[in-house]
Formats: C-alpha cells, structure tokens, sequence
C-alpha cells in the first residue's frame, strides 16, 4: 500500500482552514492591537420600546424601557433603563417596577433585575434593593443585597430576603423594623386575615 503524502497533506489543510474560519468567522480585529474579540451575541437591539404581556385577554405585565437585546439564540432578553414597568393581578395594576438592567432567560425561566430596583405595590408599600432574581421552576425571588421596605409611616429592612411565592413563605436575614403604632393595627389584621 503506498502513502500519498502530498495529497493527504492537502486534504489536512484545507480541512484546517475550512475549520478556522468556521471558528474565527465571528472574530474581528479590534483597534490598534492584533487581539481578536468575540462579537457580542446579540440578535436583535430596540430602543425606546414598550412591550406588555397578556394571558386570557387581561394584562399580566407591561414594561418601557430604553433598550431591548435578544440574544442569537432567542433565549435571553436584556432590558436596559426600565423606567416604567407593572405588574398585574386579575387585570388590575397591583405593582409598578423601575431598574437600571433586567434579563429574562426563557429557557430558565429566570428573571434577574439588577442596577436599583424599585417595586412599589398600589397600597403604597415600596422595596428597594440593589438586585432580585425570580425563578418560574422554584417560585421563588431571592434578593441576596440589602432590601429596604417602606409603608405609609413605618421602614424596614433585612440583609437577605428569600421569598417562596409557591408555598407563601417568607425567610429574611436580620430584619430592623421601625412601626408607627398607627400602623399596628392594620398589620395585625393583614397576619391574622385567614386565607
């Protein structure tokens, strides 16, 4: 049996420069320096957008923000400048929310909202926190910053906040309350109001 090996030689490199440009195609030359960068994988950038979601004909969400970002995959959605955002409850607004950054992973169904977050429910309750995470498998929102909670003439605050929205259960890390007495009353029958 006889090797050719000019012709397998040629075969190995065109094999080899087929496959580098395959994997160097989306690499560019960047600036004065001879590195390469991988160009960010992002399919689709809107701005000043105004999205809403819908479930049986009612709003269950509704967000402006200053930039939207799908990713190539269509998986990730990235929010920048959220300055207008609610949430829904039986069609009704029940929460209006504010952030520098937000992702949703649709895959994951993971929603990750960083850069100071505001919530503010219609009771006037308002959470601030630097960053929240909300998974749809667990049910659960975990803020792992400082939340600070404000209503009507009564603050507090906790170090950690993990929420089990699933089984309604409430875990917090060093909570500091400061309660106007006028204020009692009303949180004494929202913890003893049967469900």
């Amino acid at each position: 049996m006889r090797i050719y090996a000019p012709g397998v030689l040629a075969v190995v490199l065109a094999g080899l420069v087929v496959w580098s440009y395959i994997y160097f195609k989306e690499l560019r030359p960047v600036g004065t320096q001879t590195r390469l960068v991988r160009m960010p994988e992002v399919l689709l950038t809107v701005e000043d957008v105004k999205l809403a979601g819908r479930s049986n004909g009612k709003p269950i969400w509704r967000l402006d923000a200053k930039k939207l970002m799908v990713s190539q995959n269509r998986a990730v959605t990235t929010f920048e400048g959220i300055h207008d955002g609610a949430i829904y409850k039986g069609g009704k607004p029940a929460a209006s929310i504010r952030a520098g950054r937000a992702t949703y992973d649709s895959g994951a169904e993971r929603f990750d909202a960083f850069g100071g977050v505001s919530i503010r429910t219609q009771d006037g309750t308002t959470l601030q926190t630097s960053g929240l995470s909300y998974s749809g498998f667990t049910k659960q929102l975990l803020c792992p910053n400082r939340v600070t909670i404000s209503r009507k003439n009564s603050r507090g605050s906790v170090d950690r906040l993990v929420a089990d929205l699933g089984n309604d259960f409430v875990e917090a890390d060093n909570l500091r309350l400061k309660v106007a007495t006028k204020d009692l009353e009303e949180i004494e029958q929202a913890v003893e109001k049967p469900r």
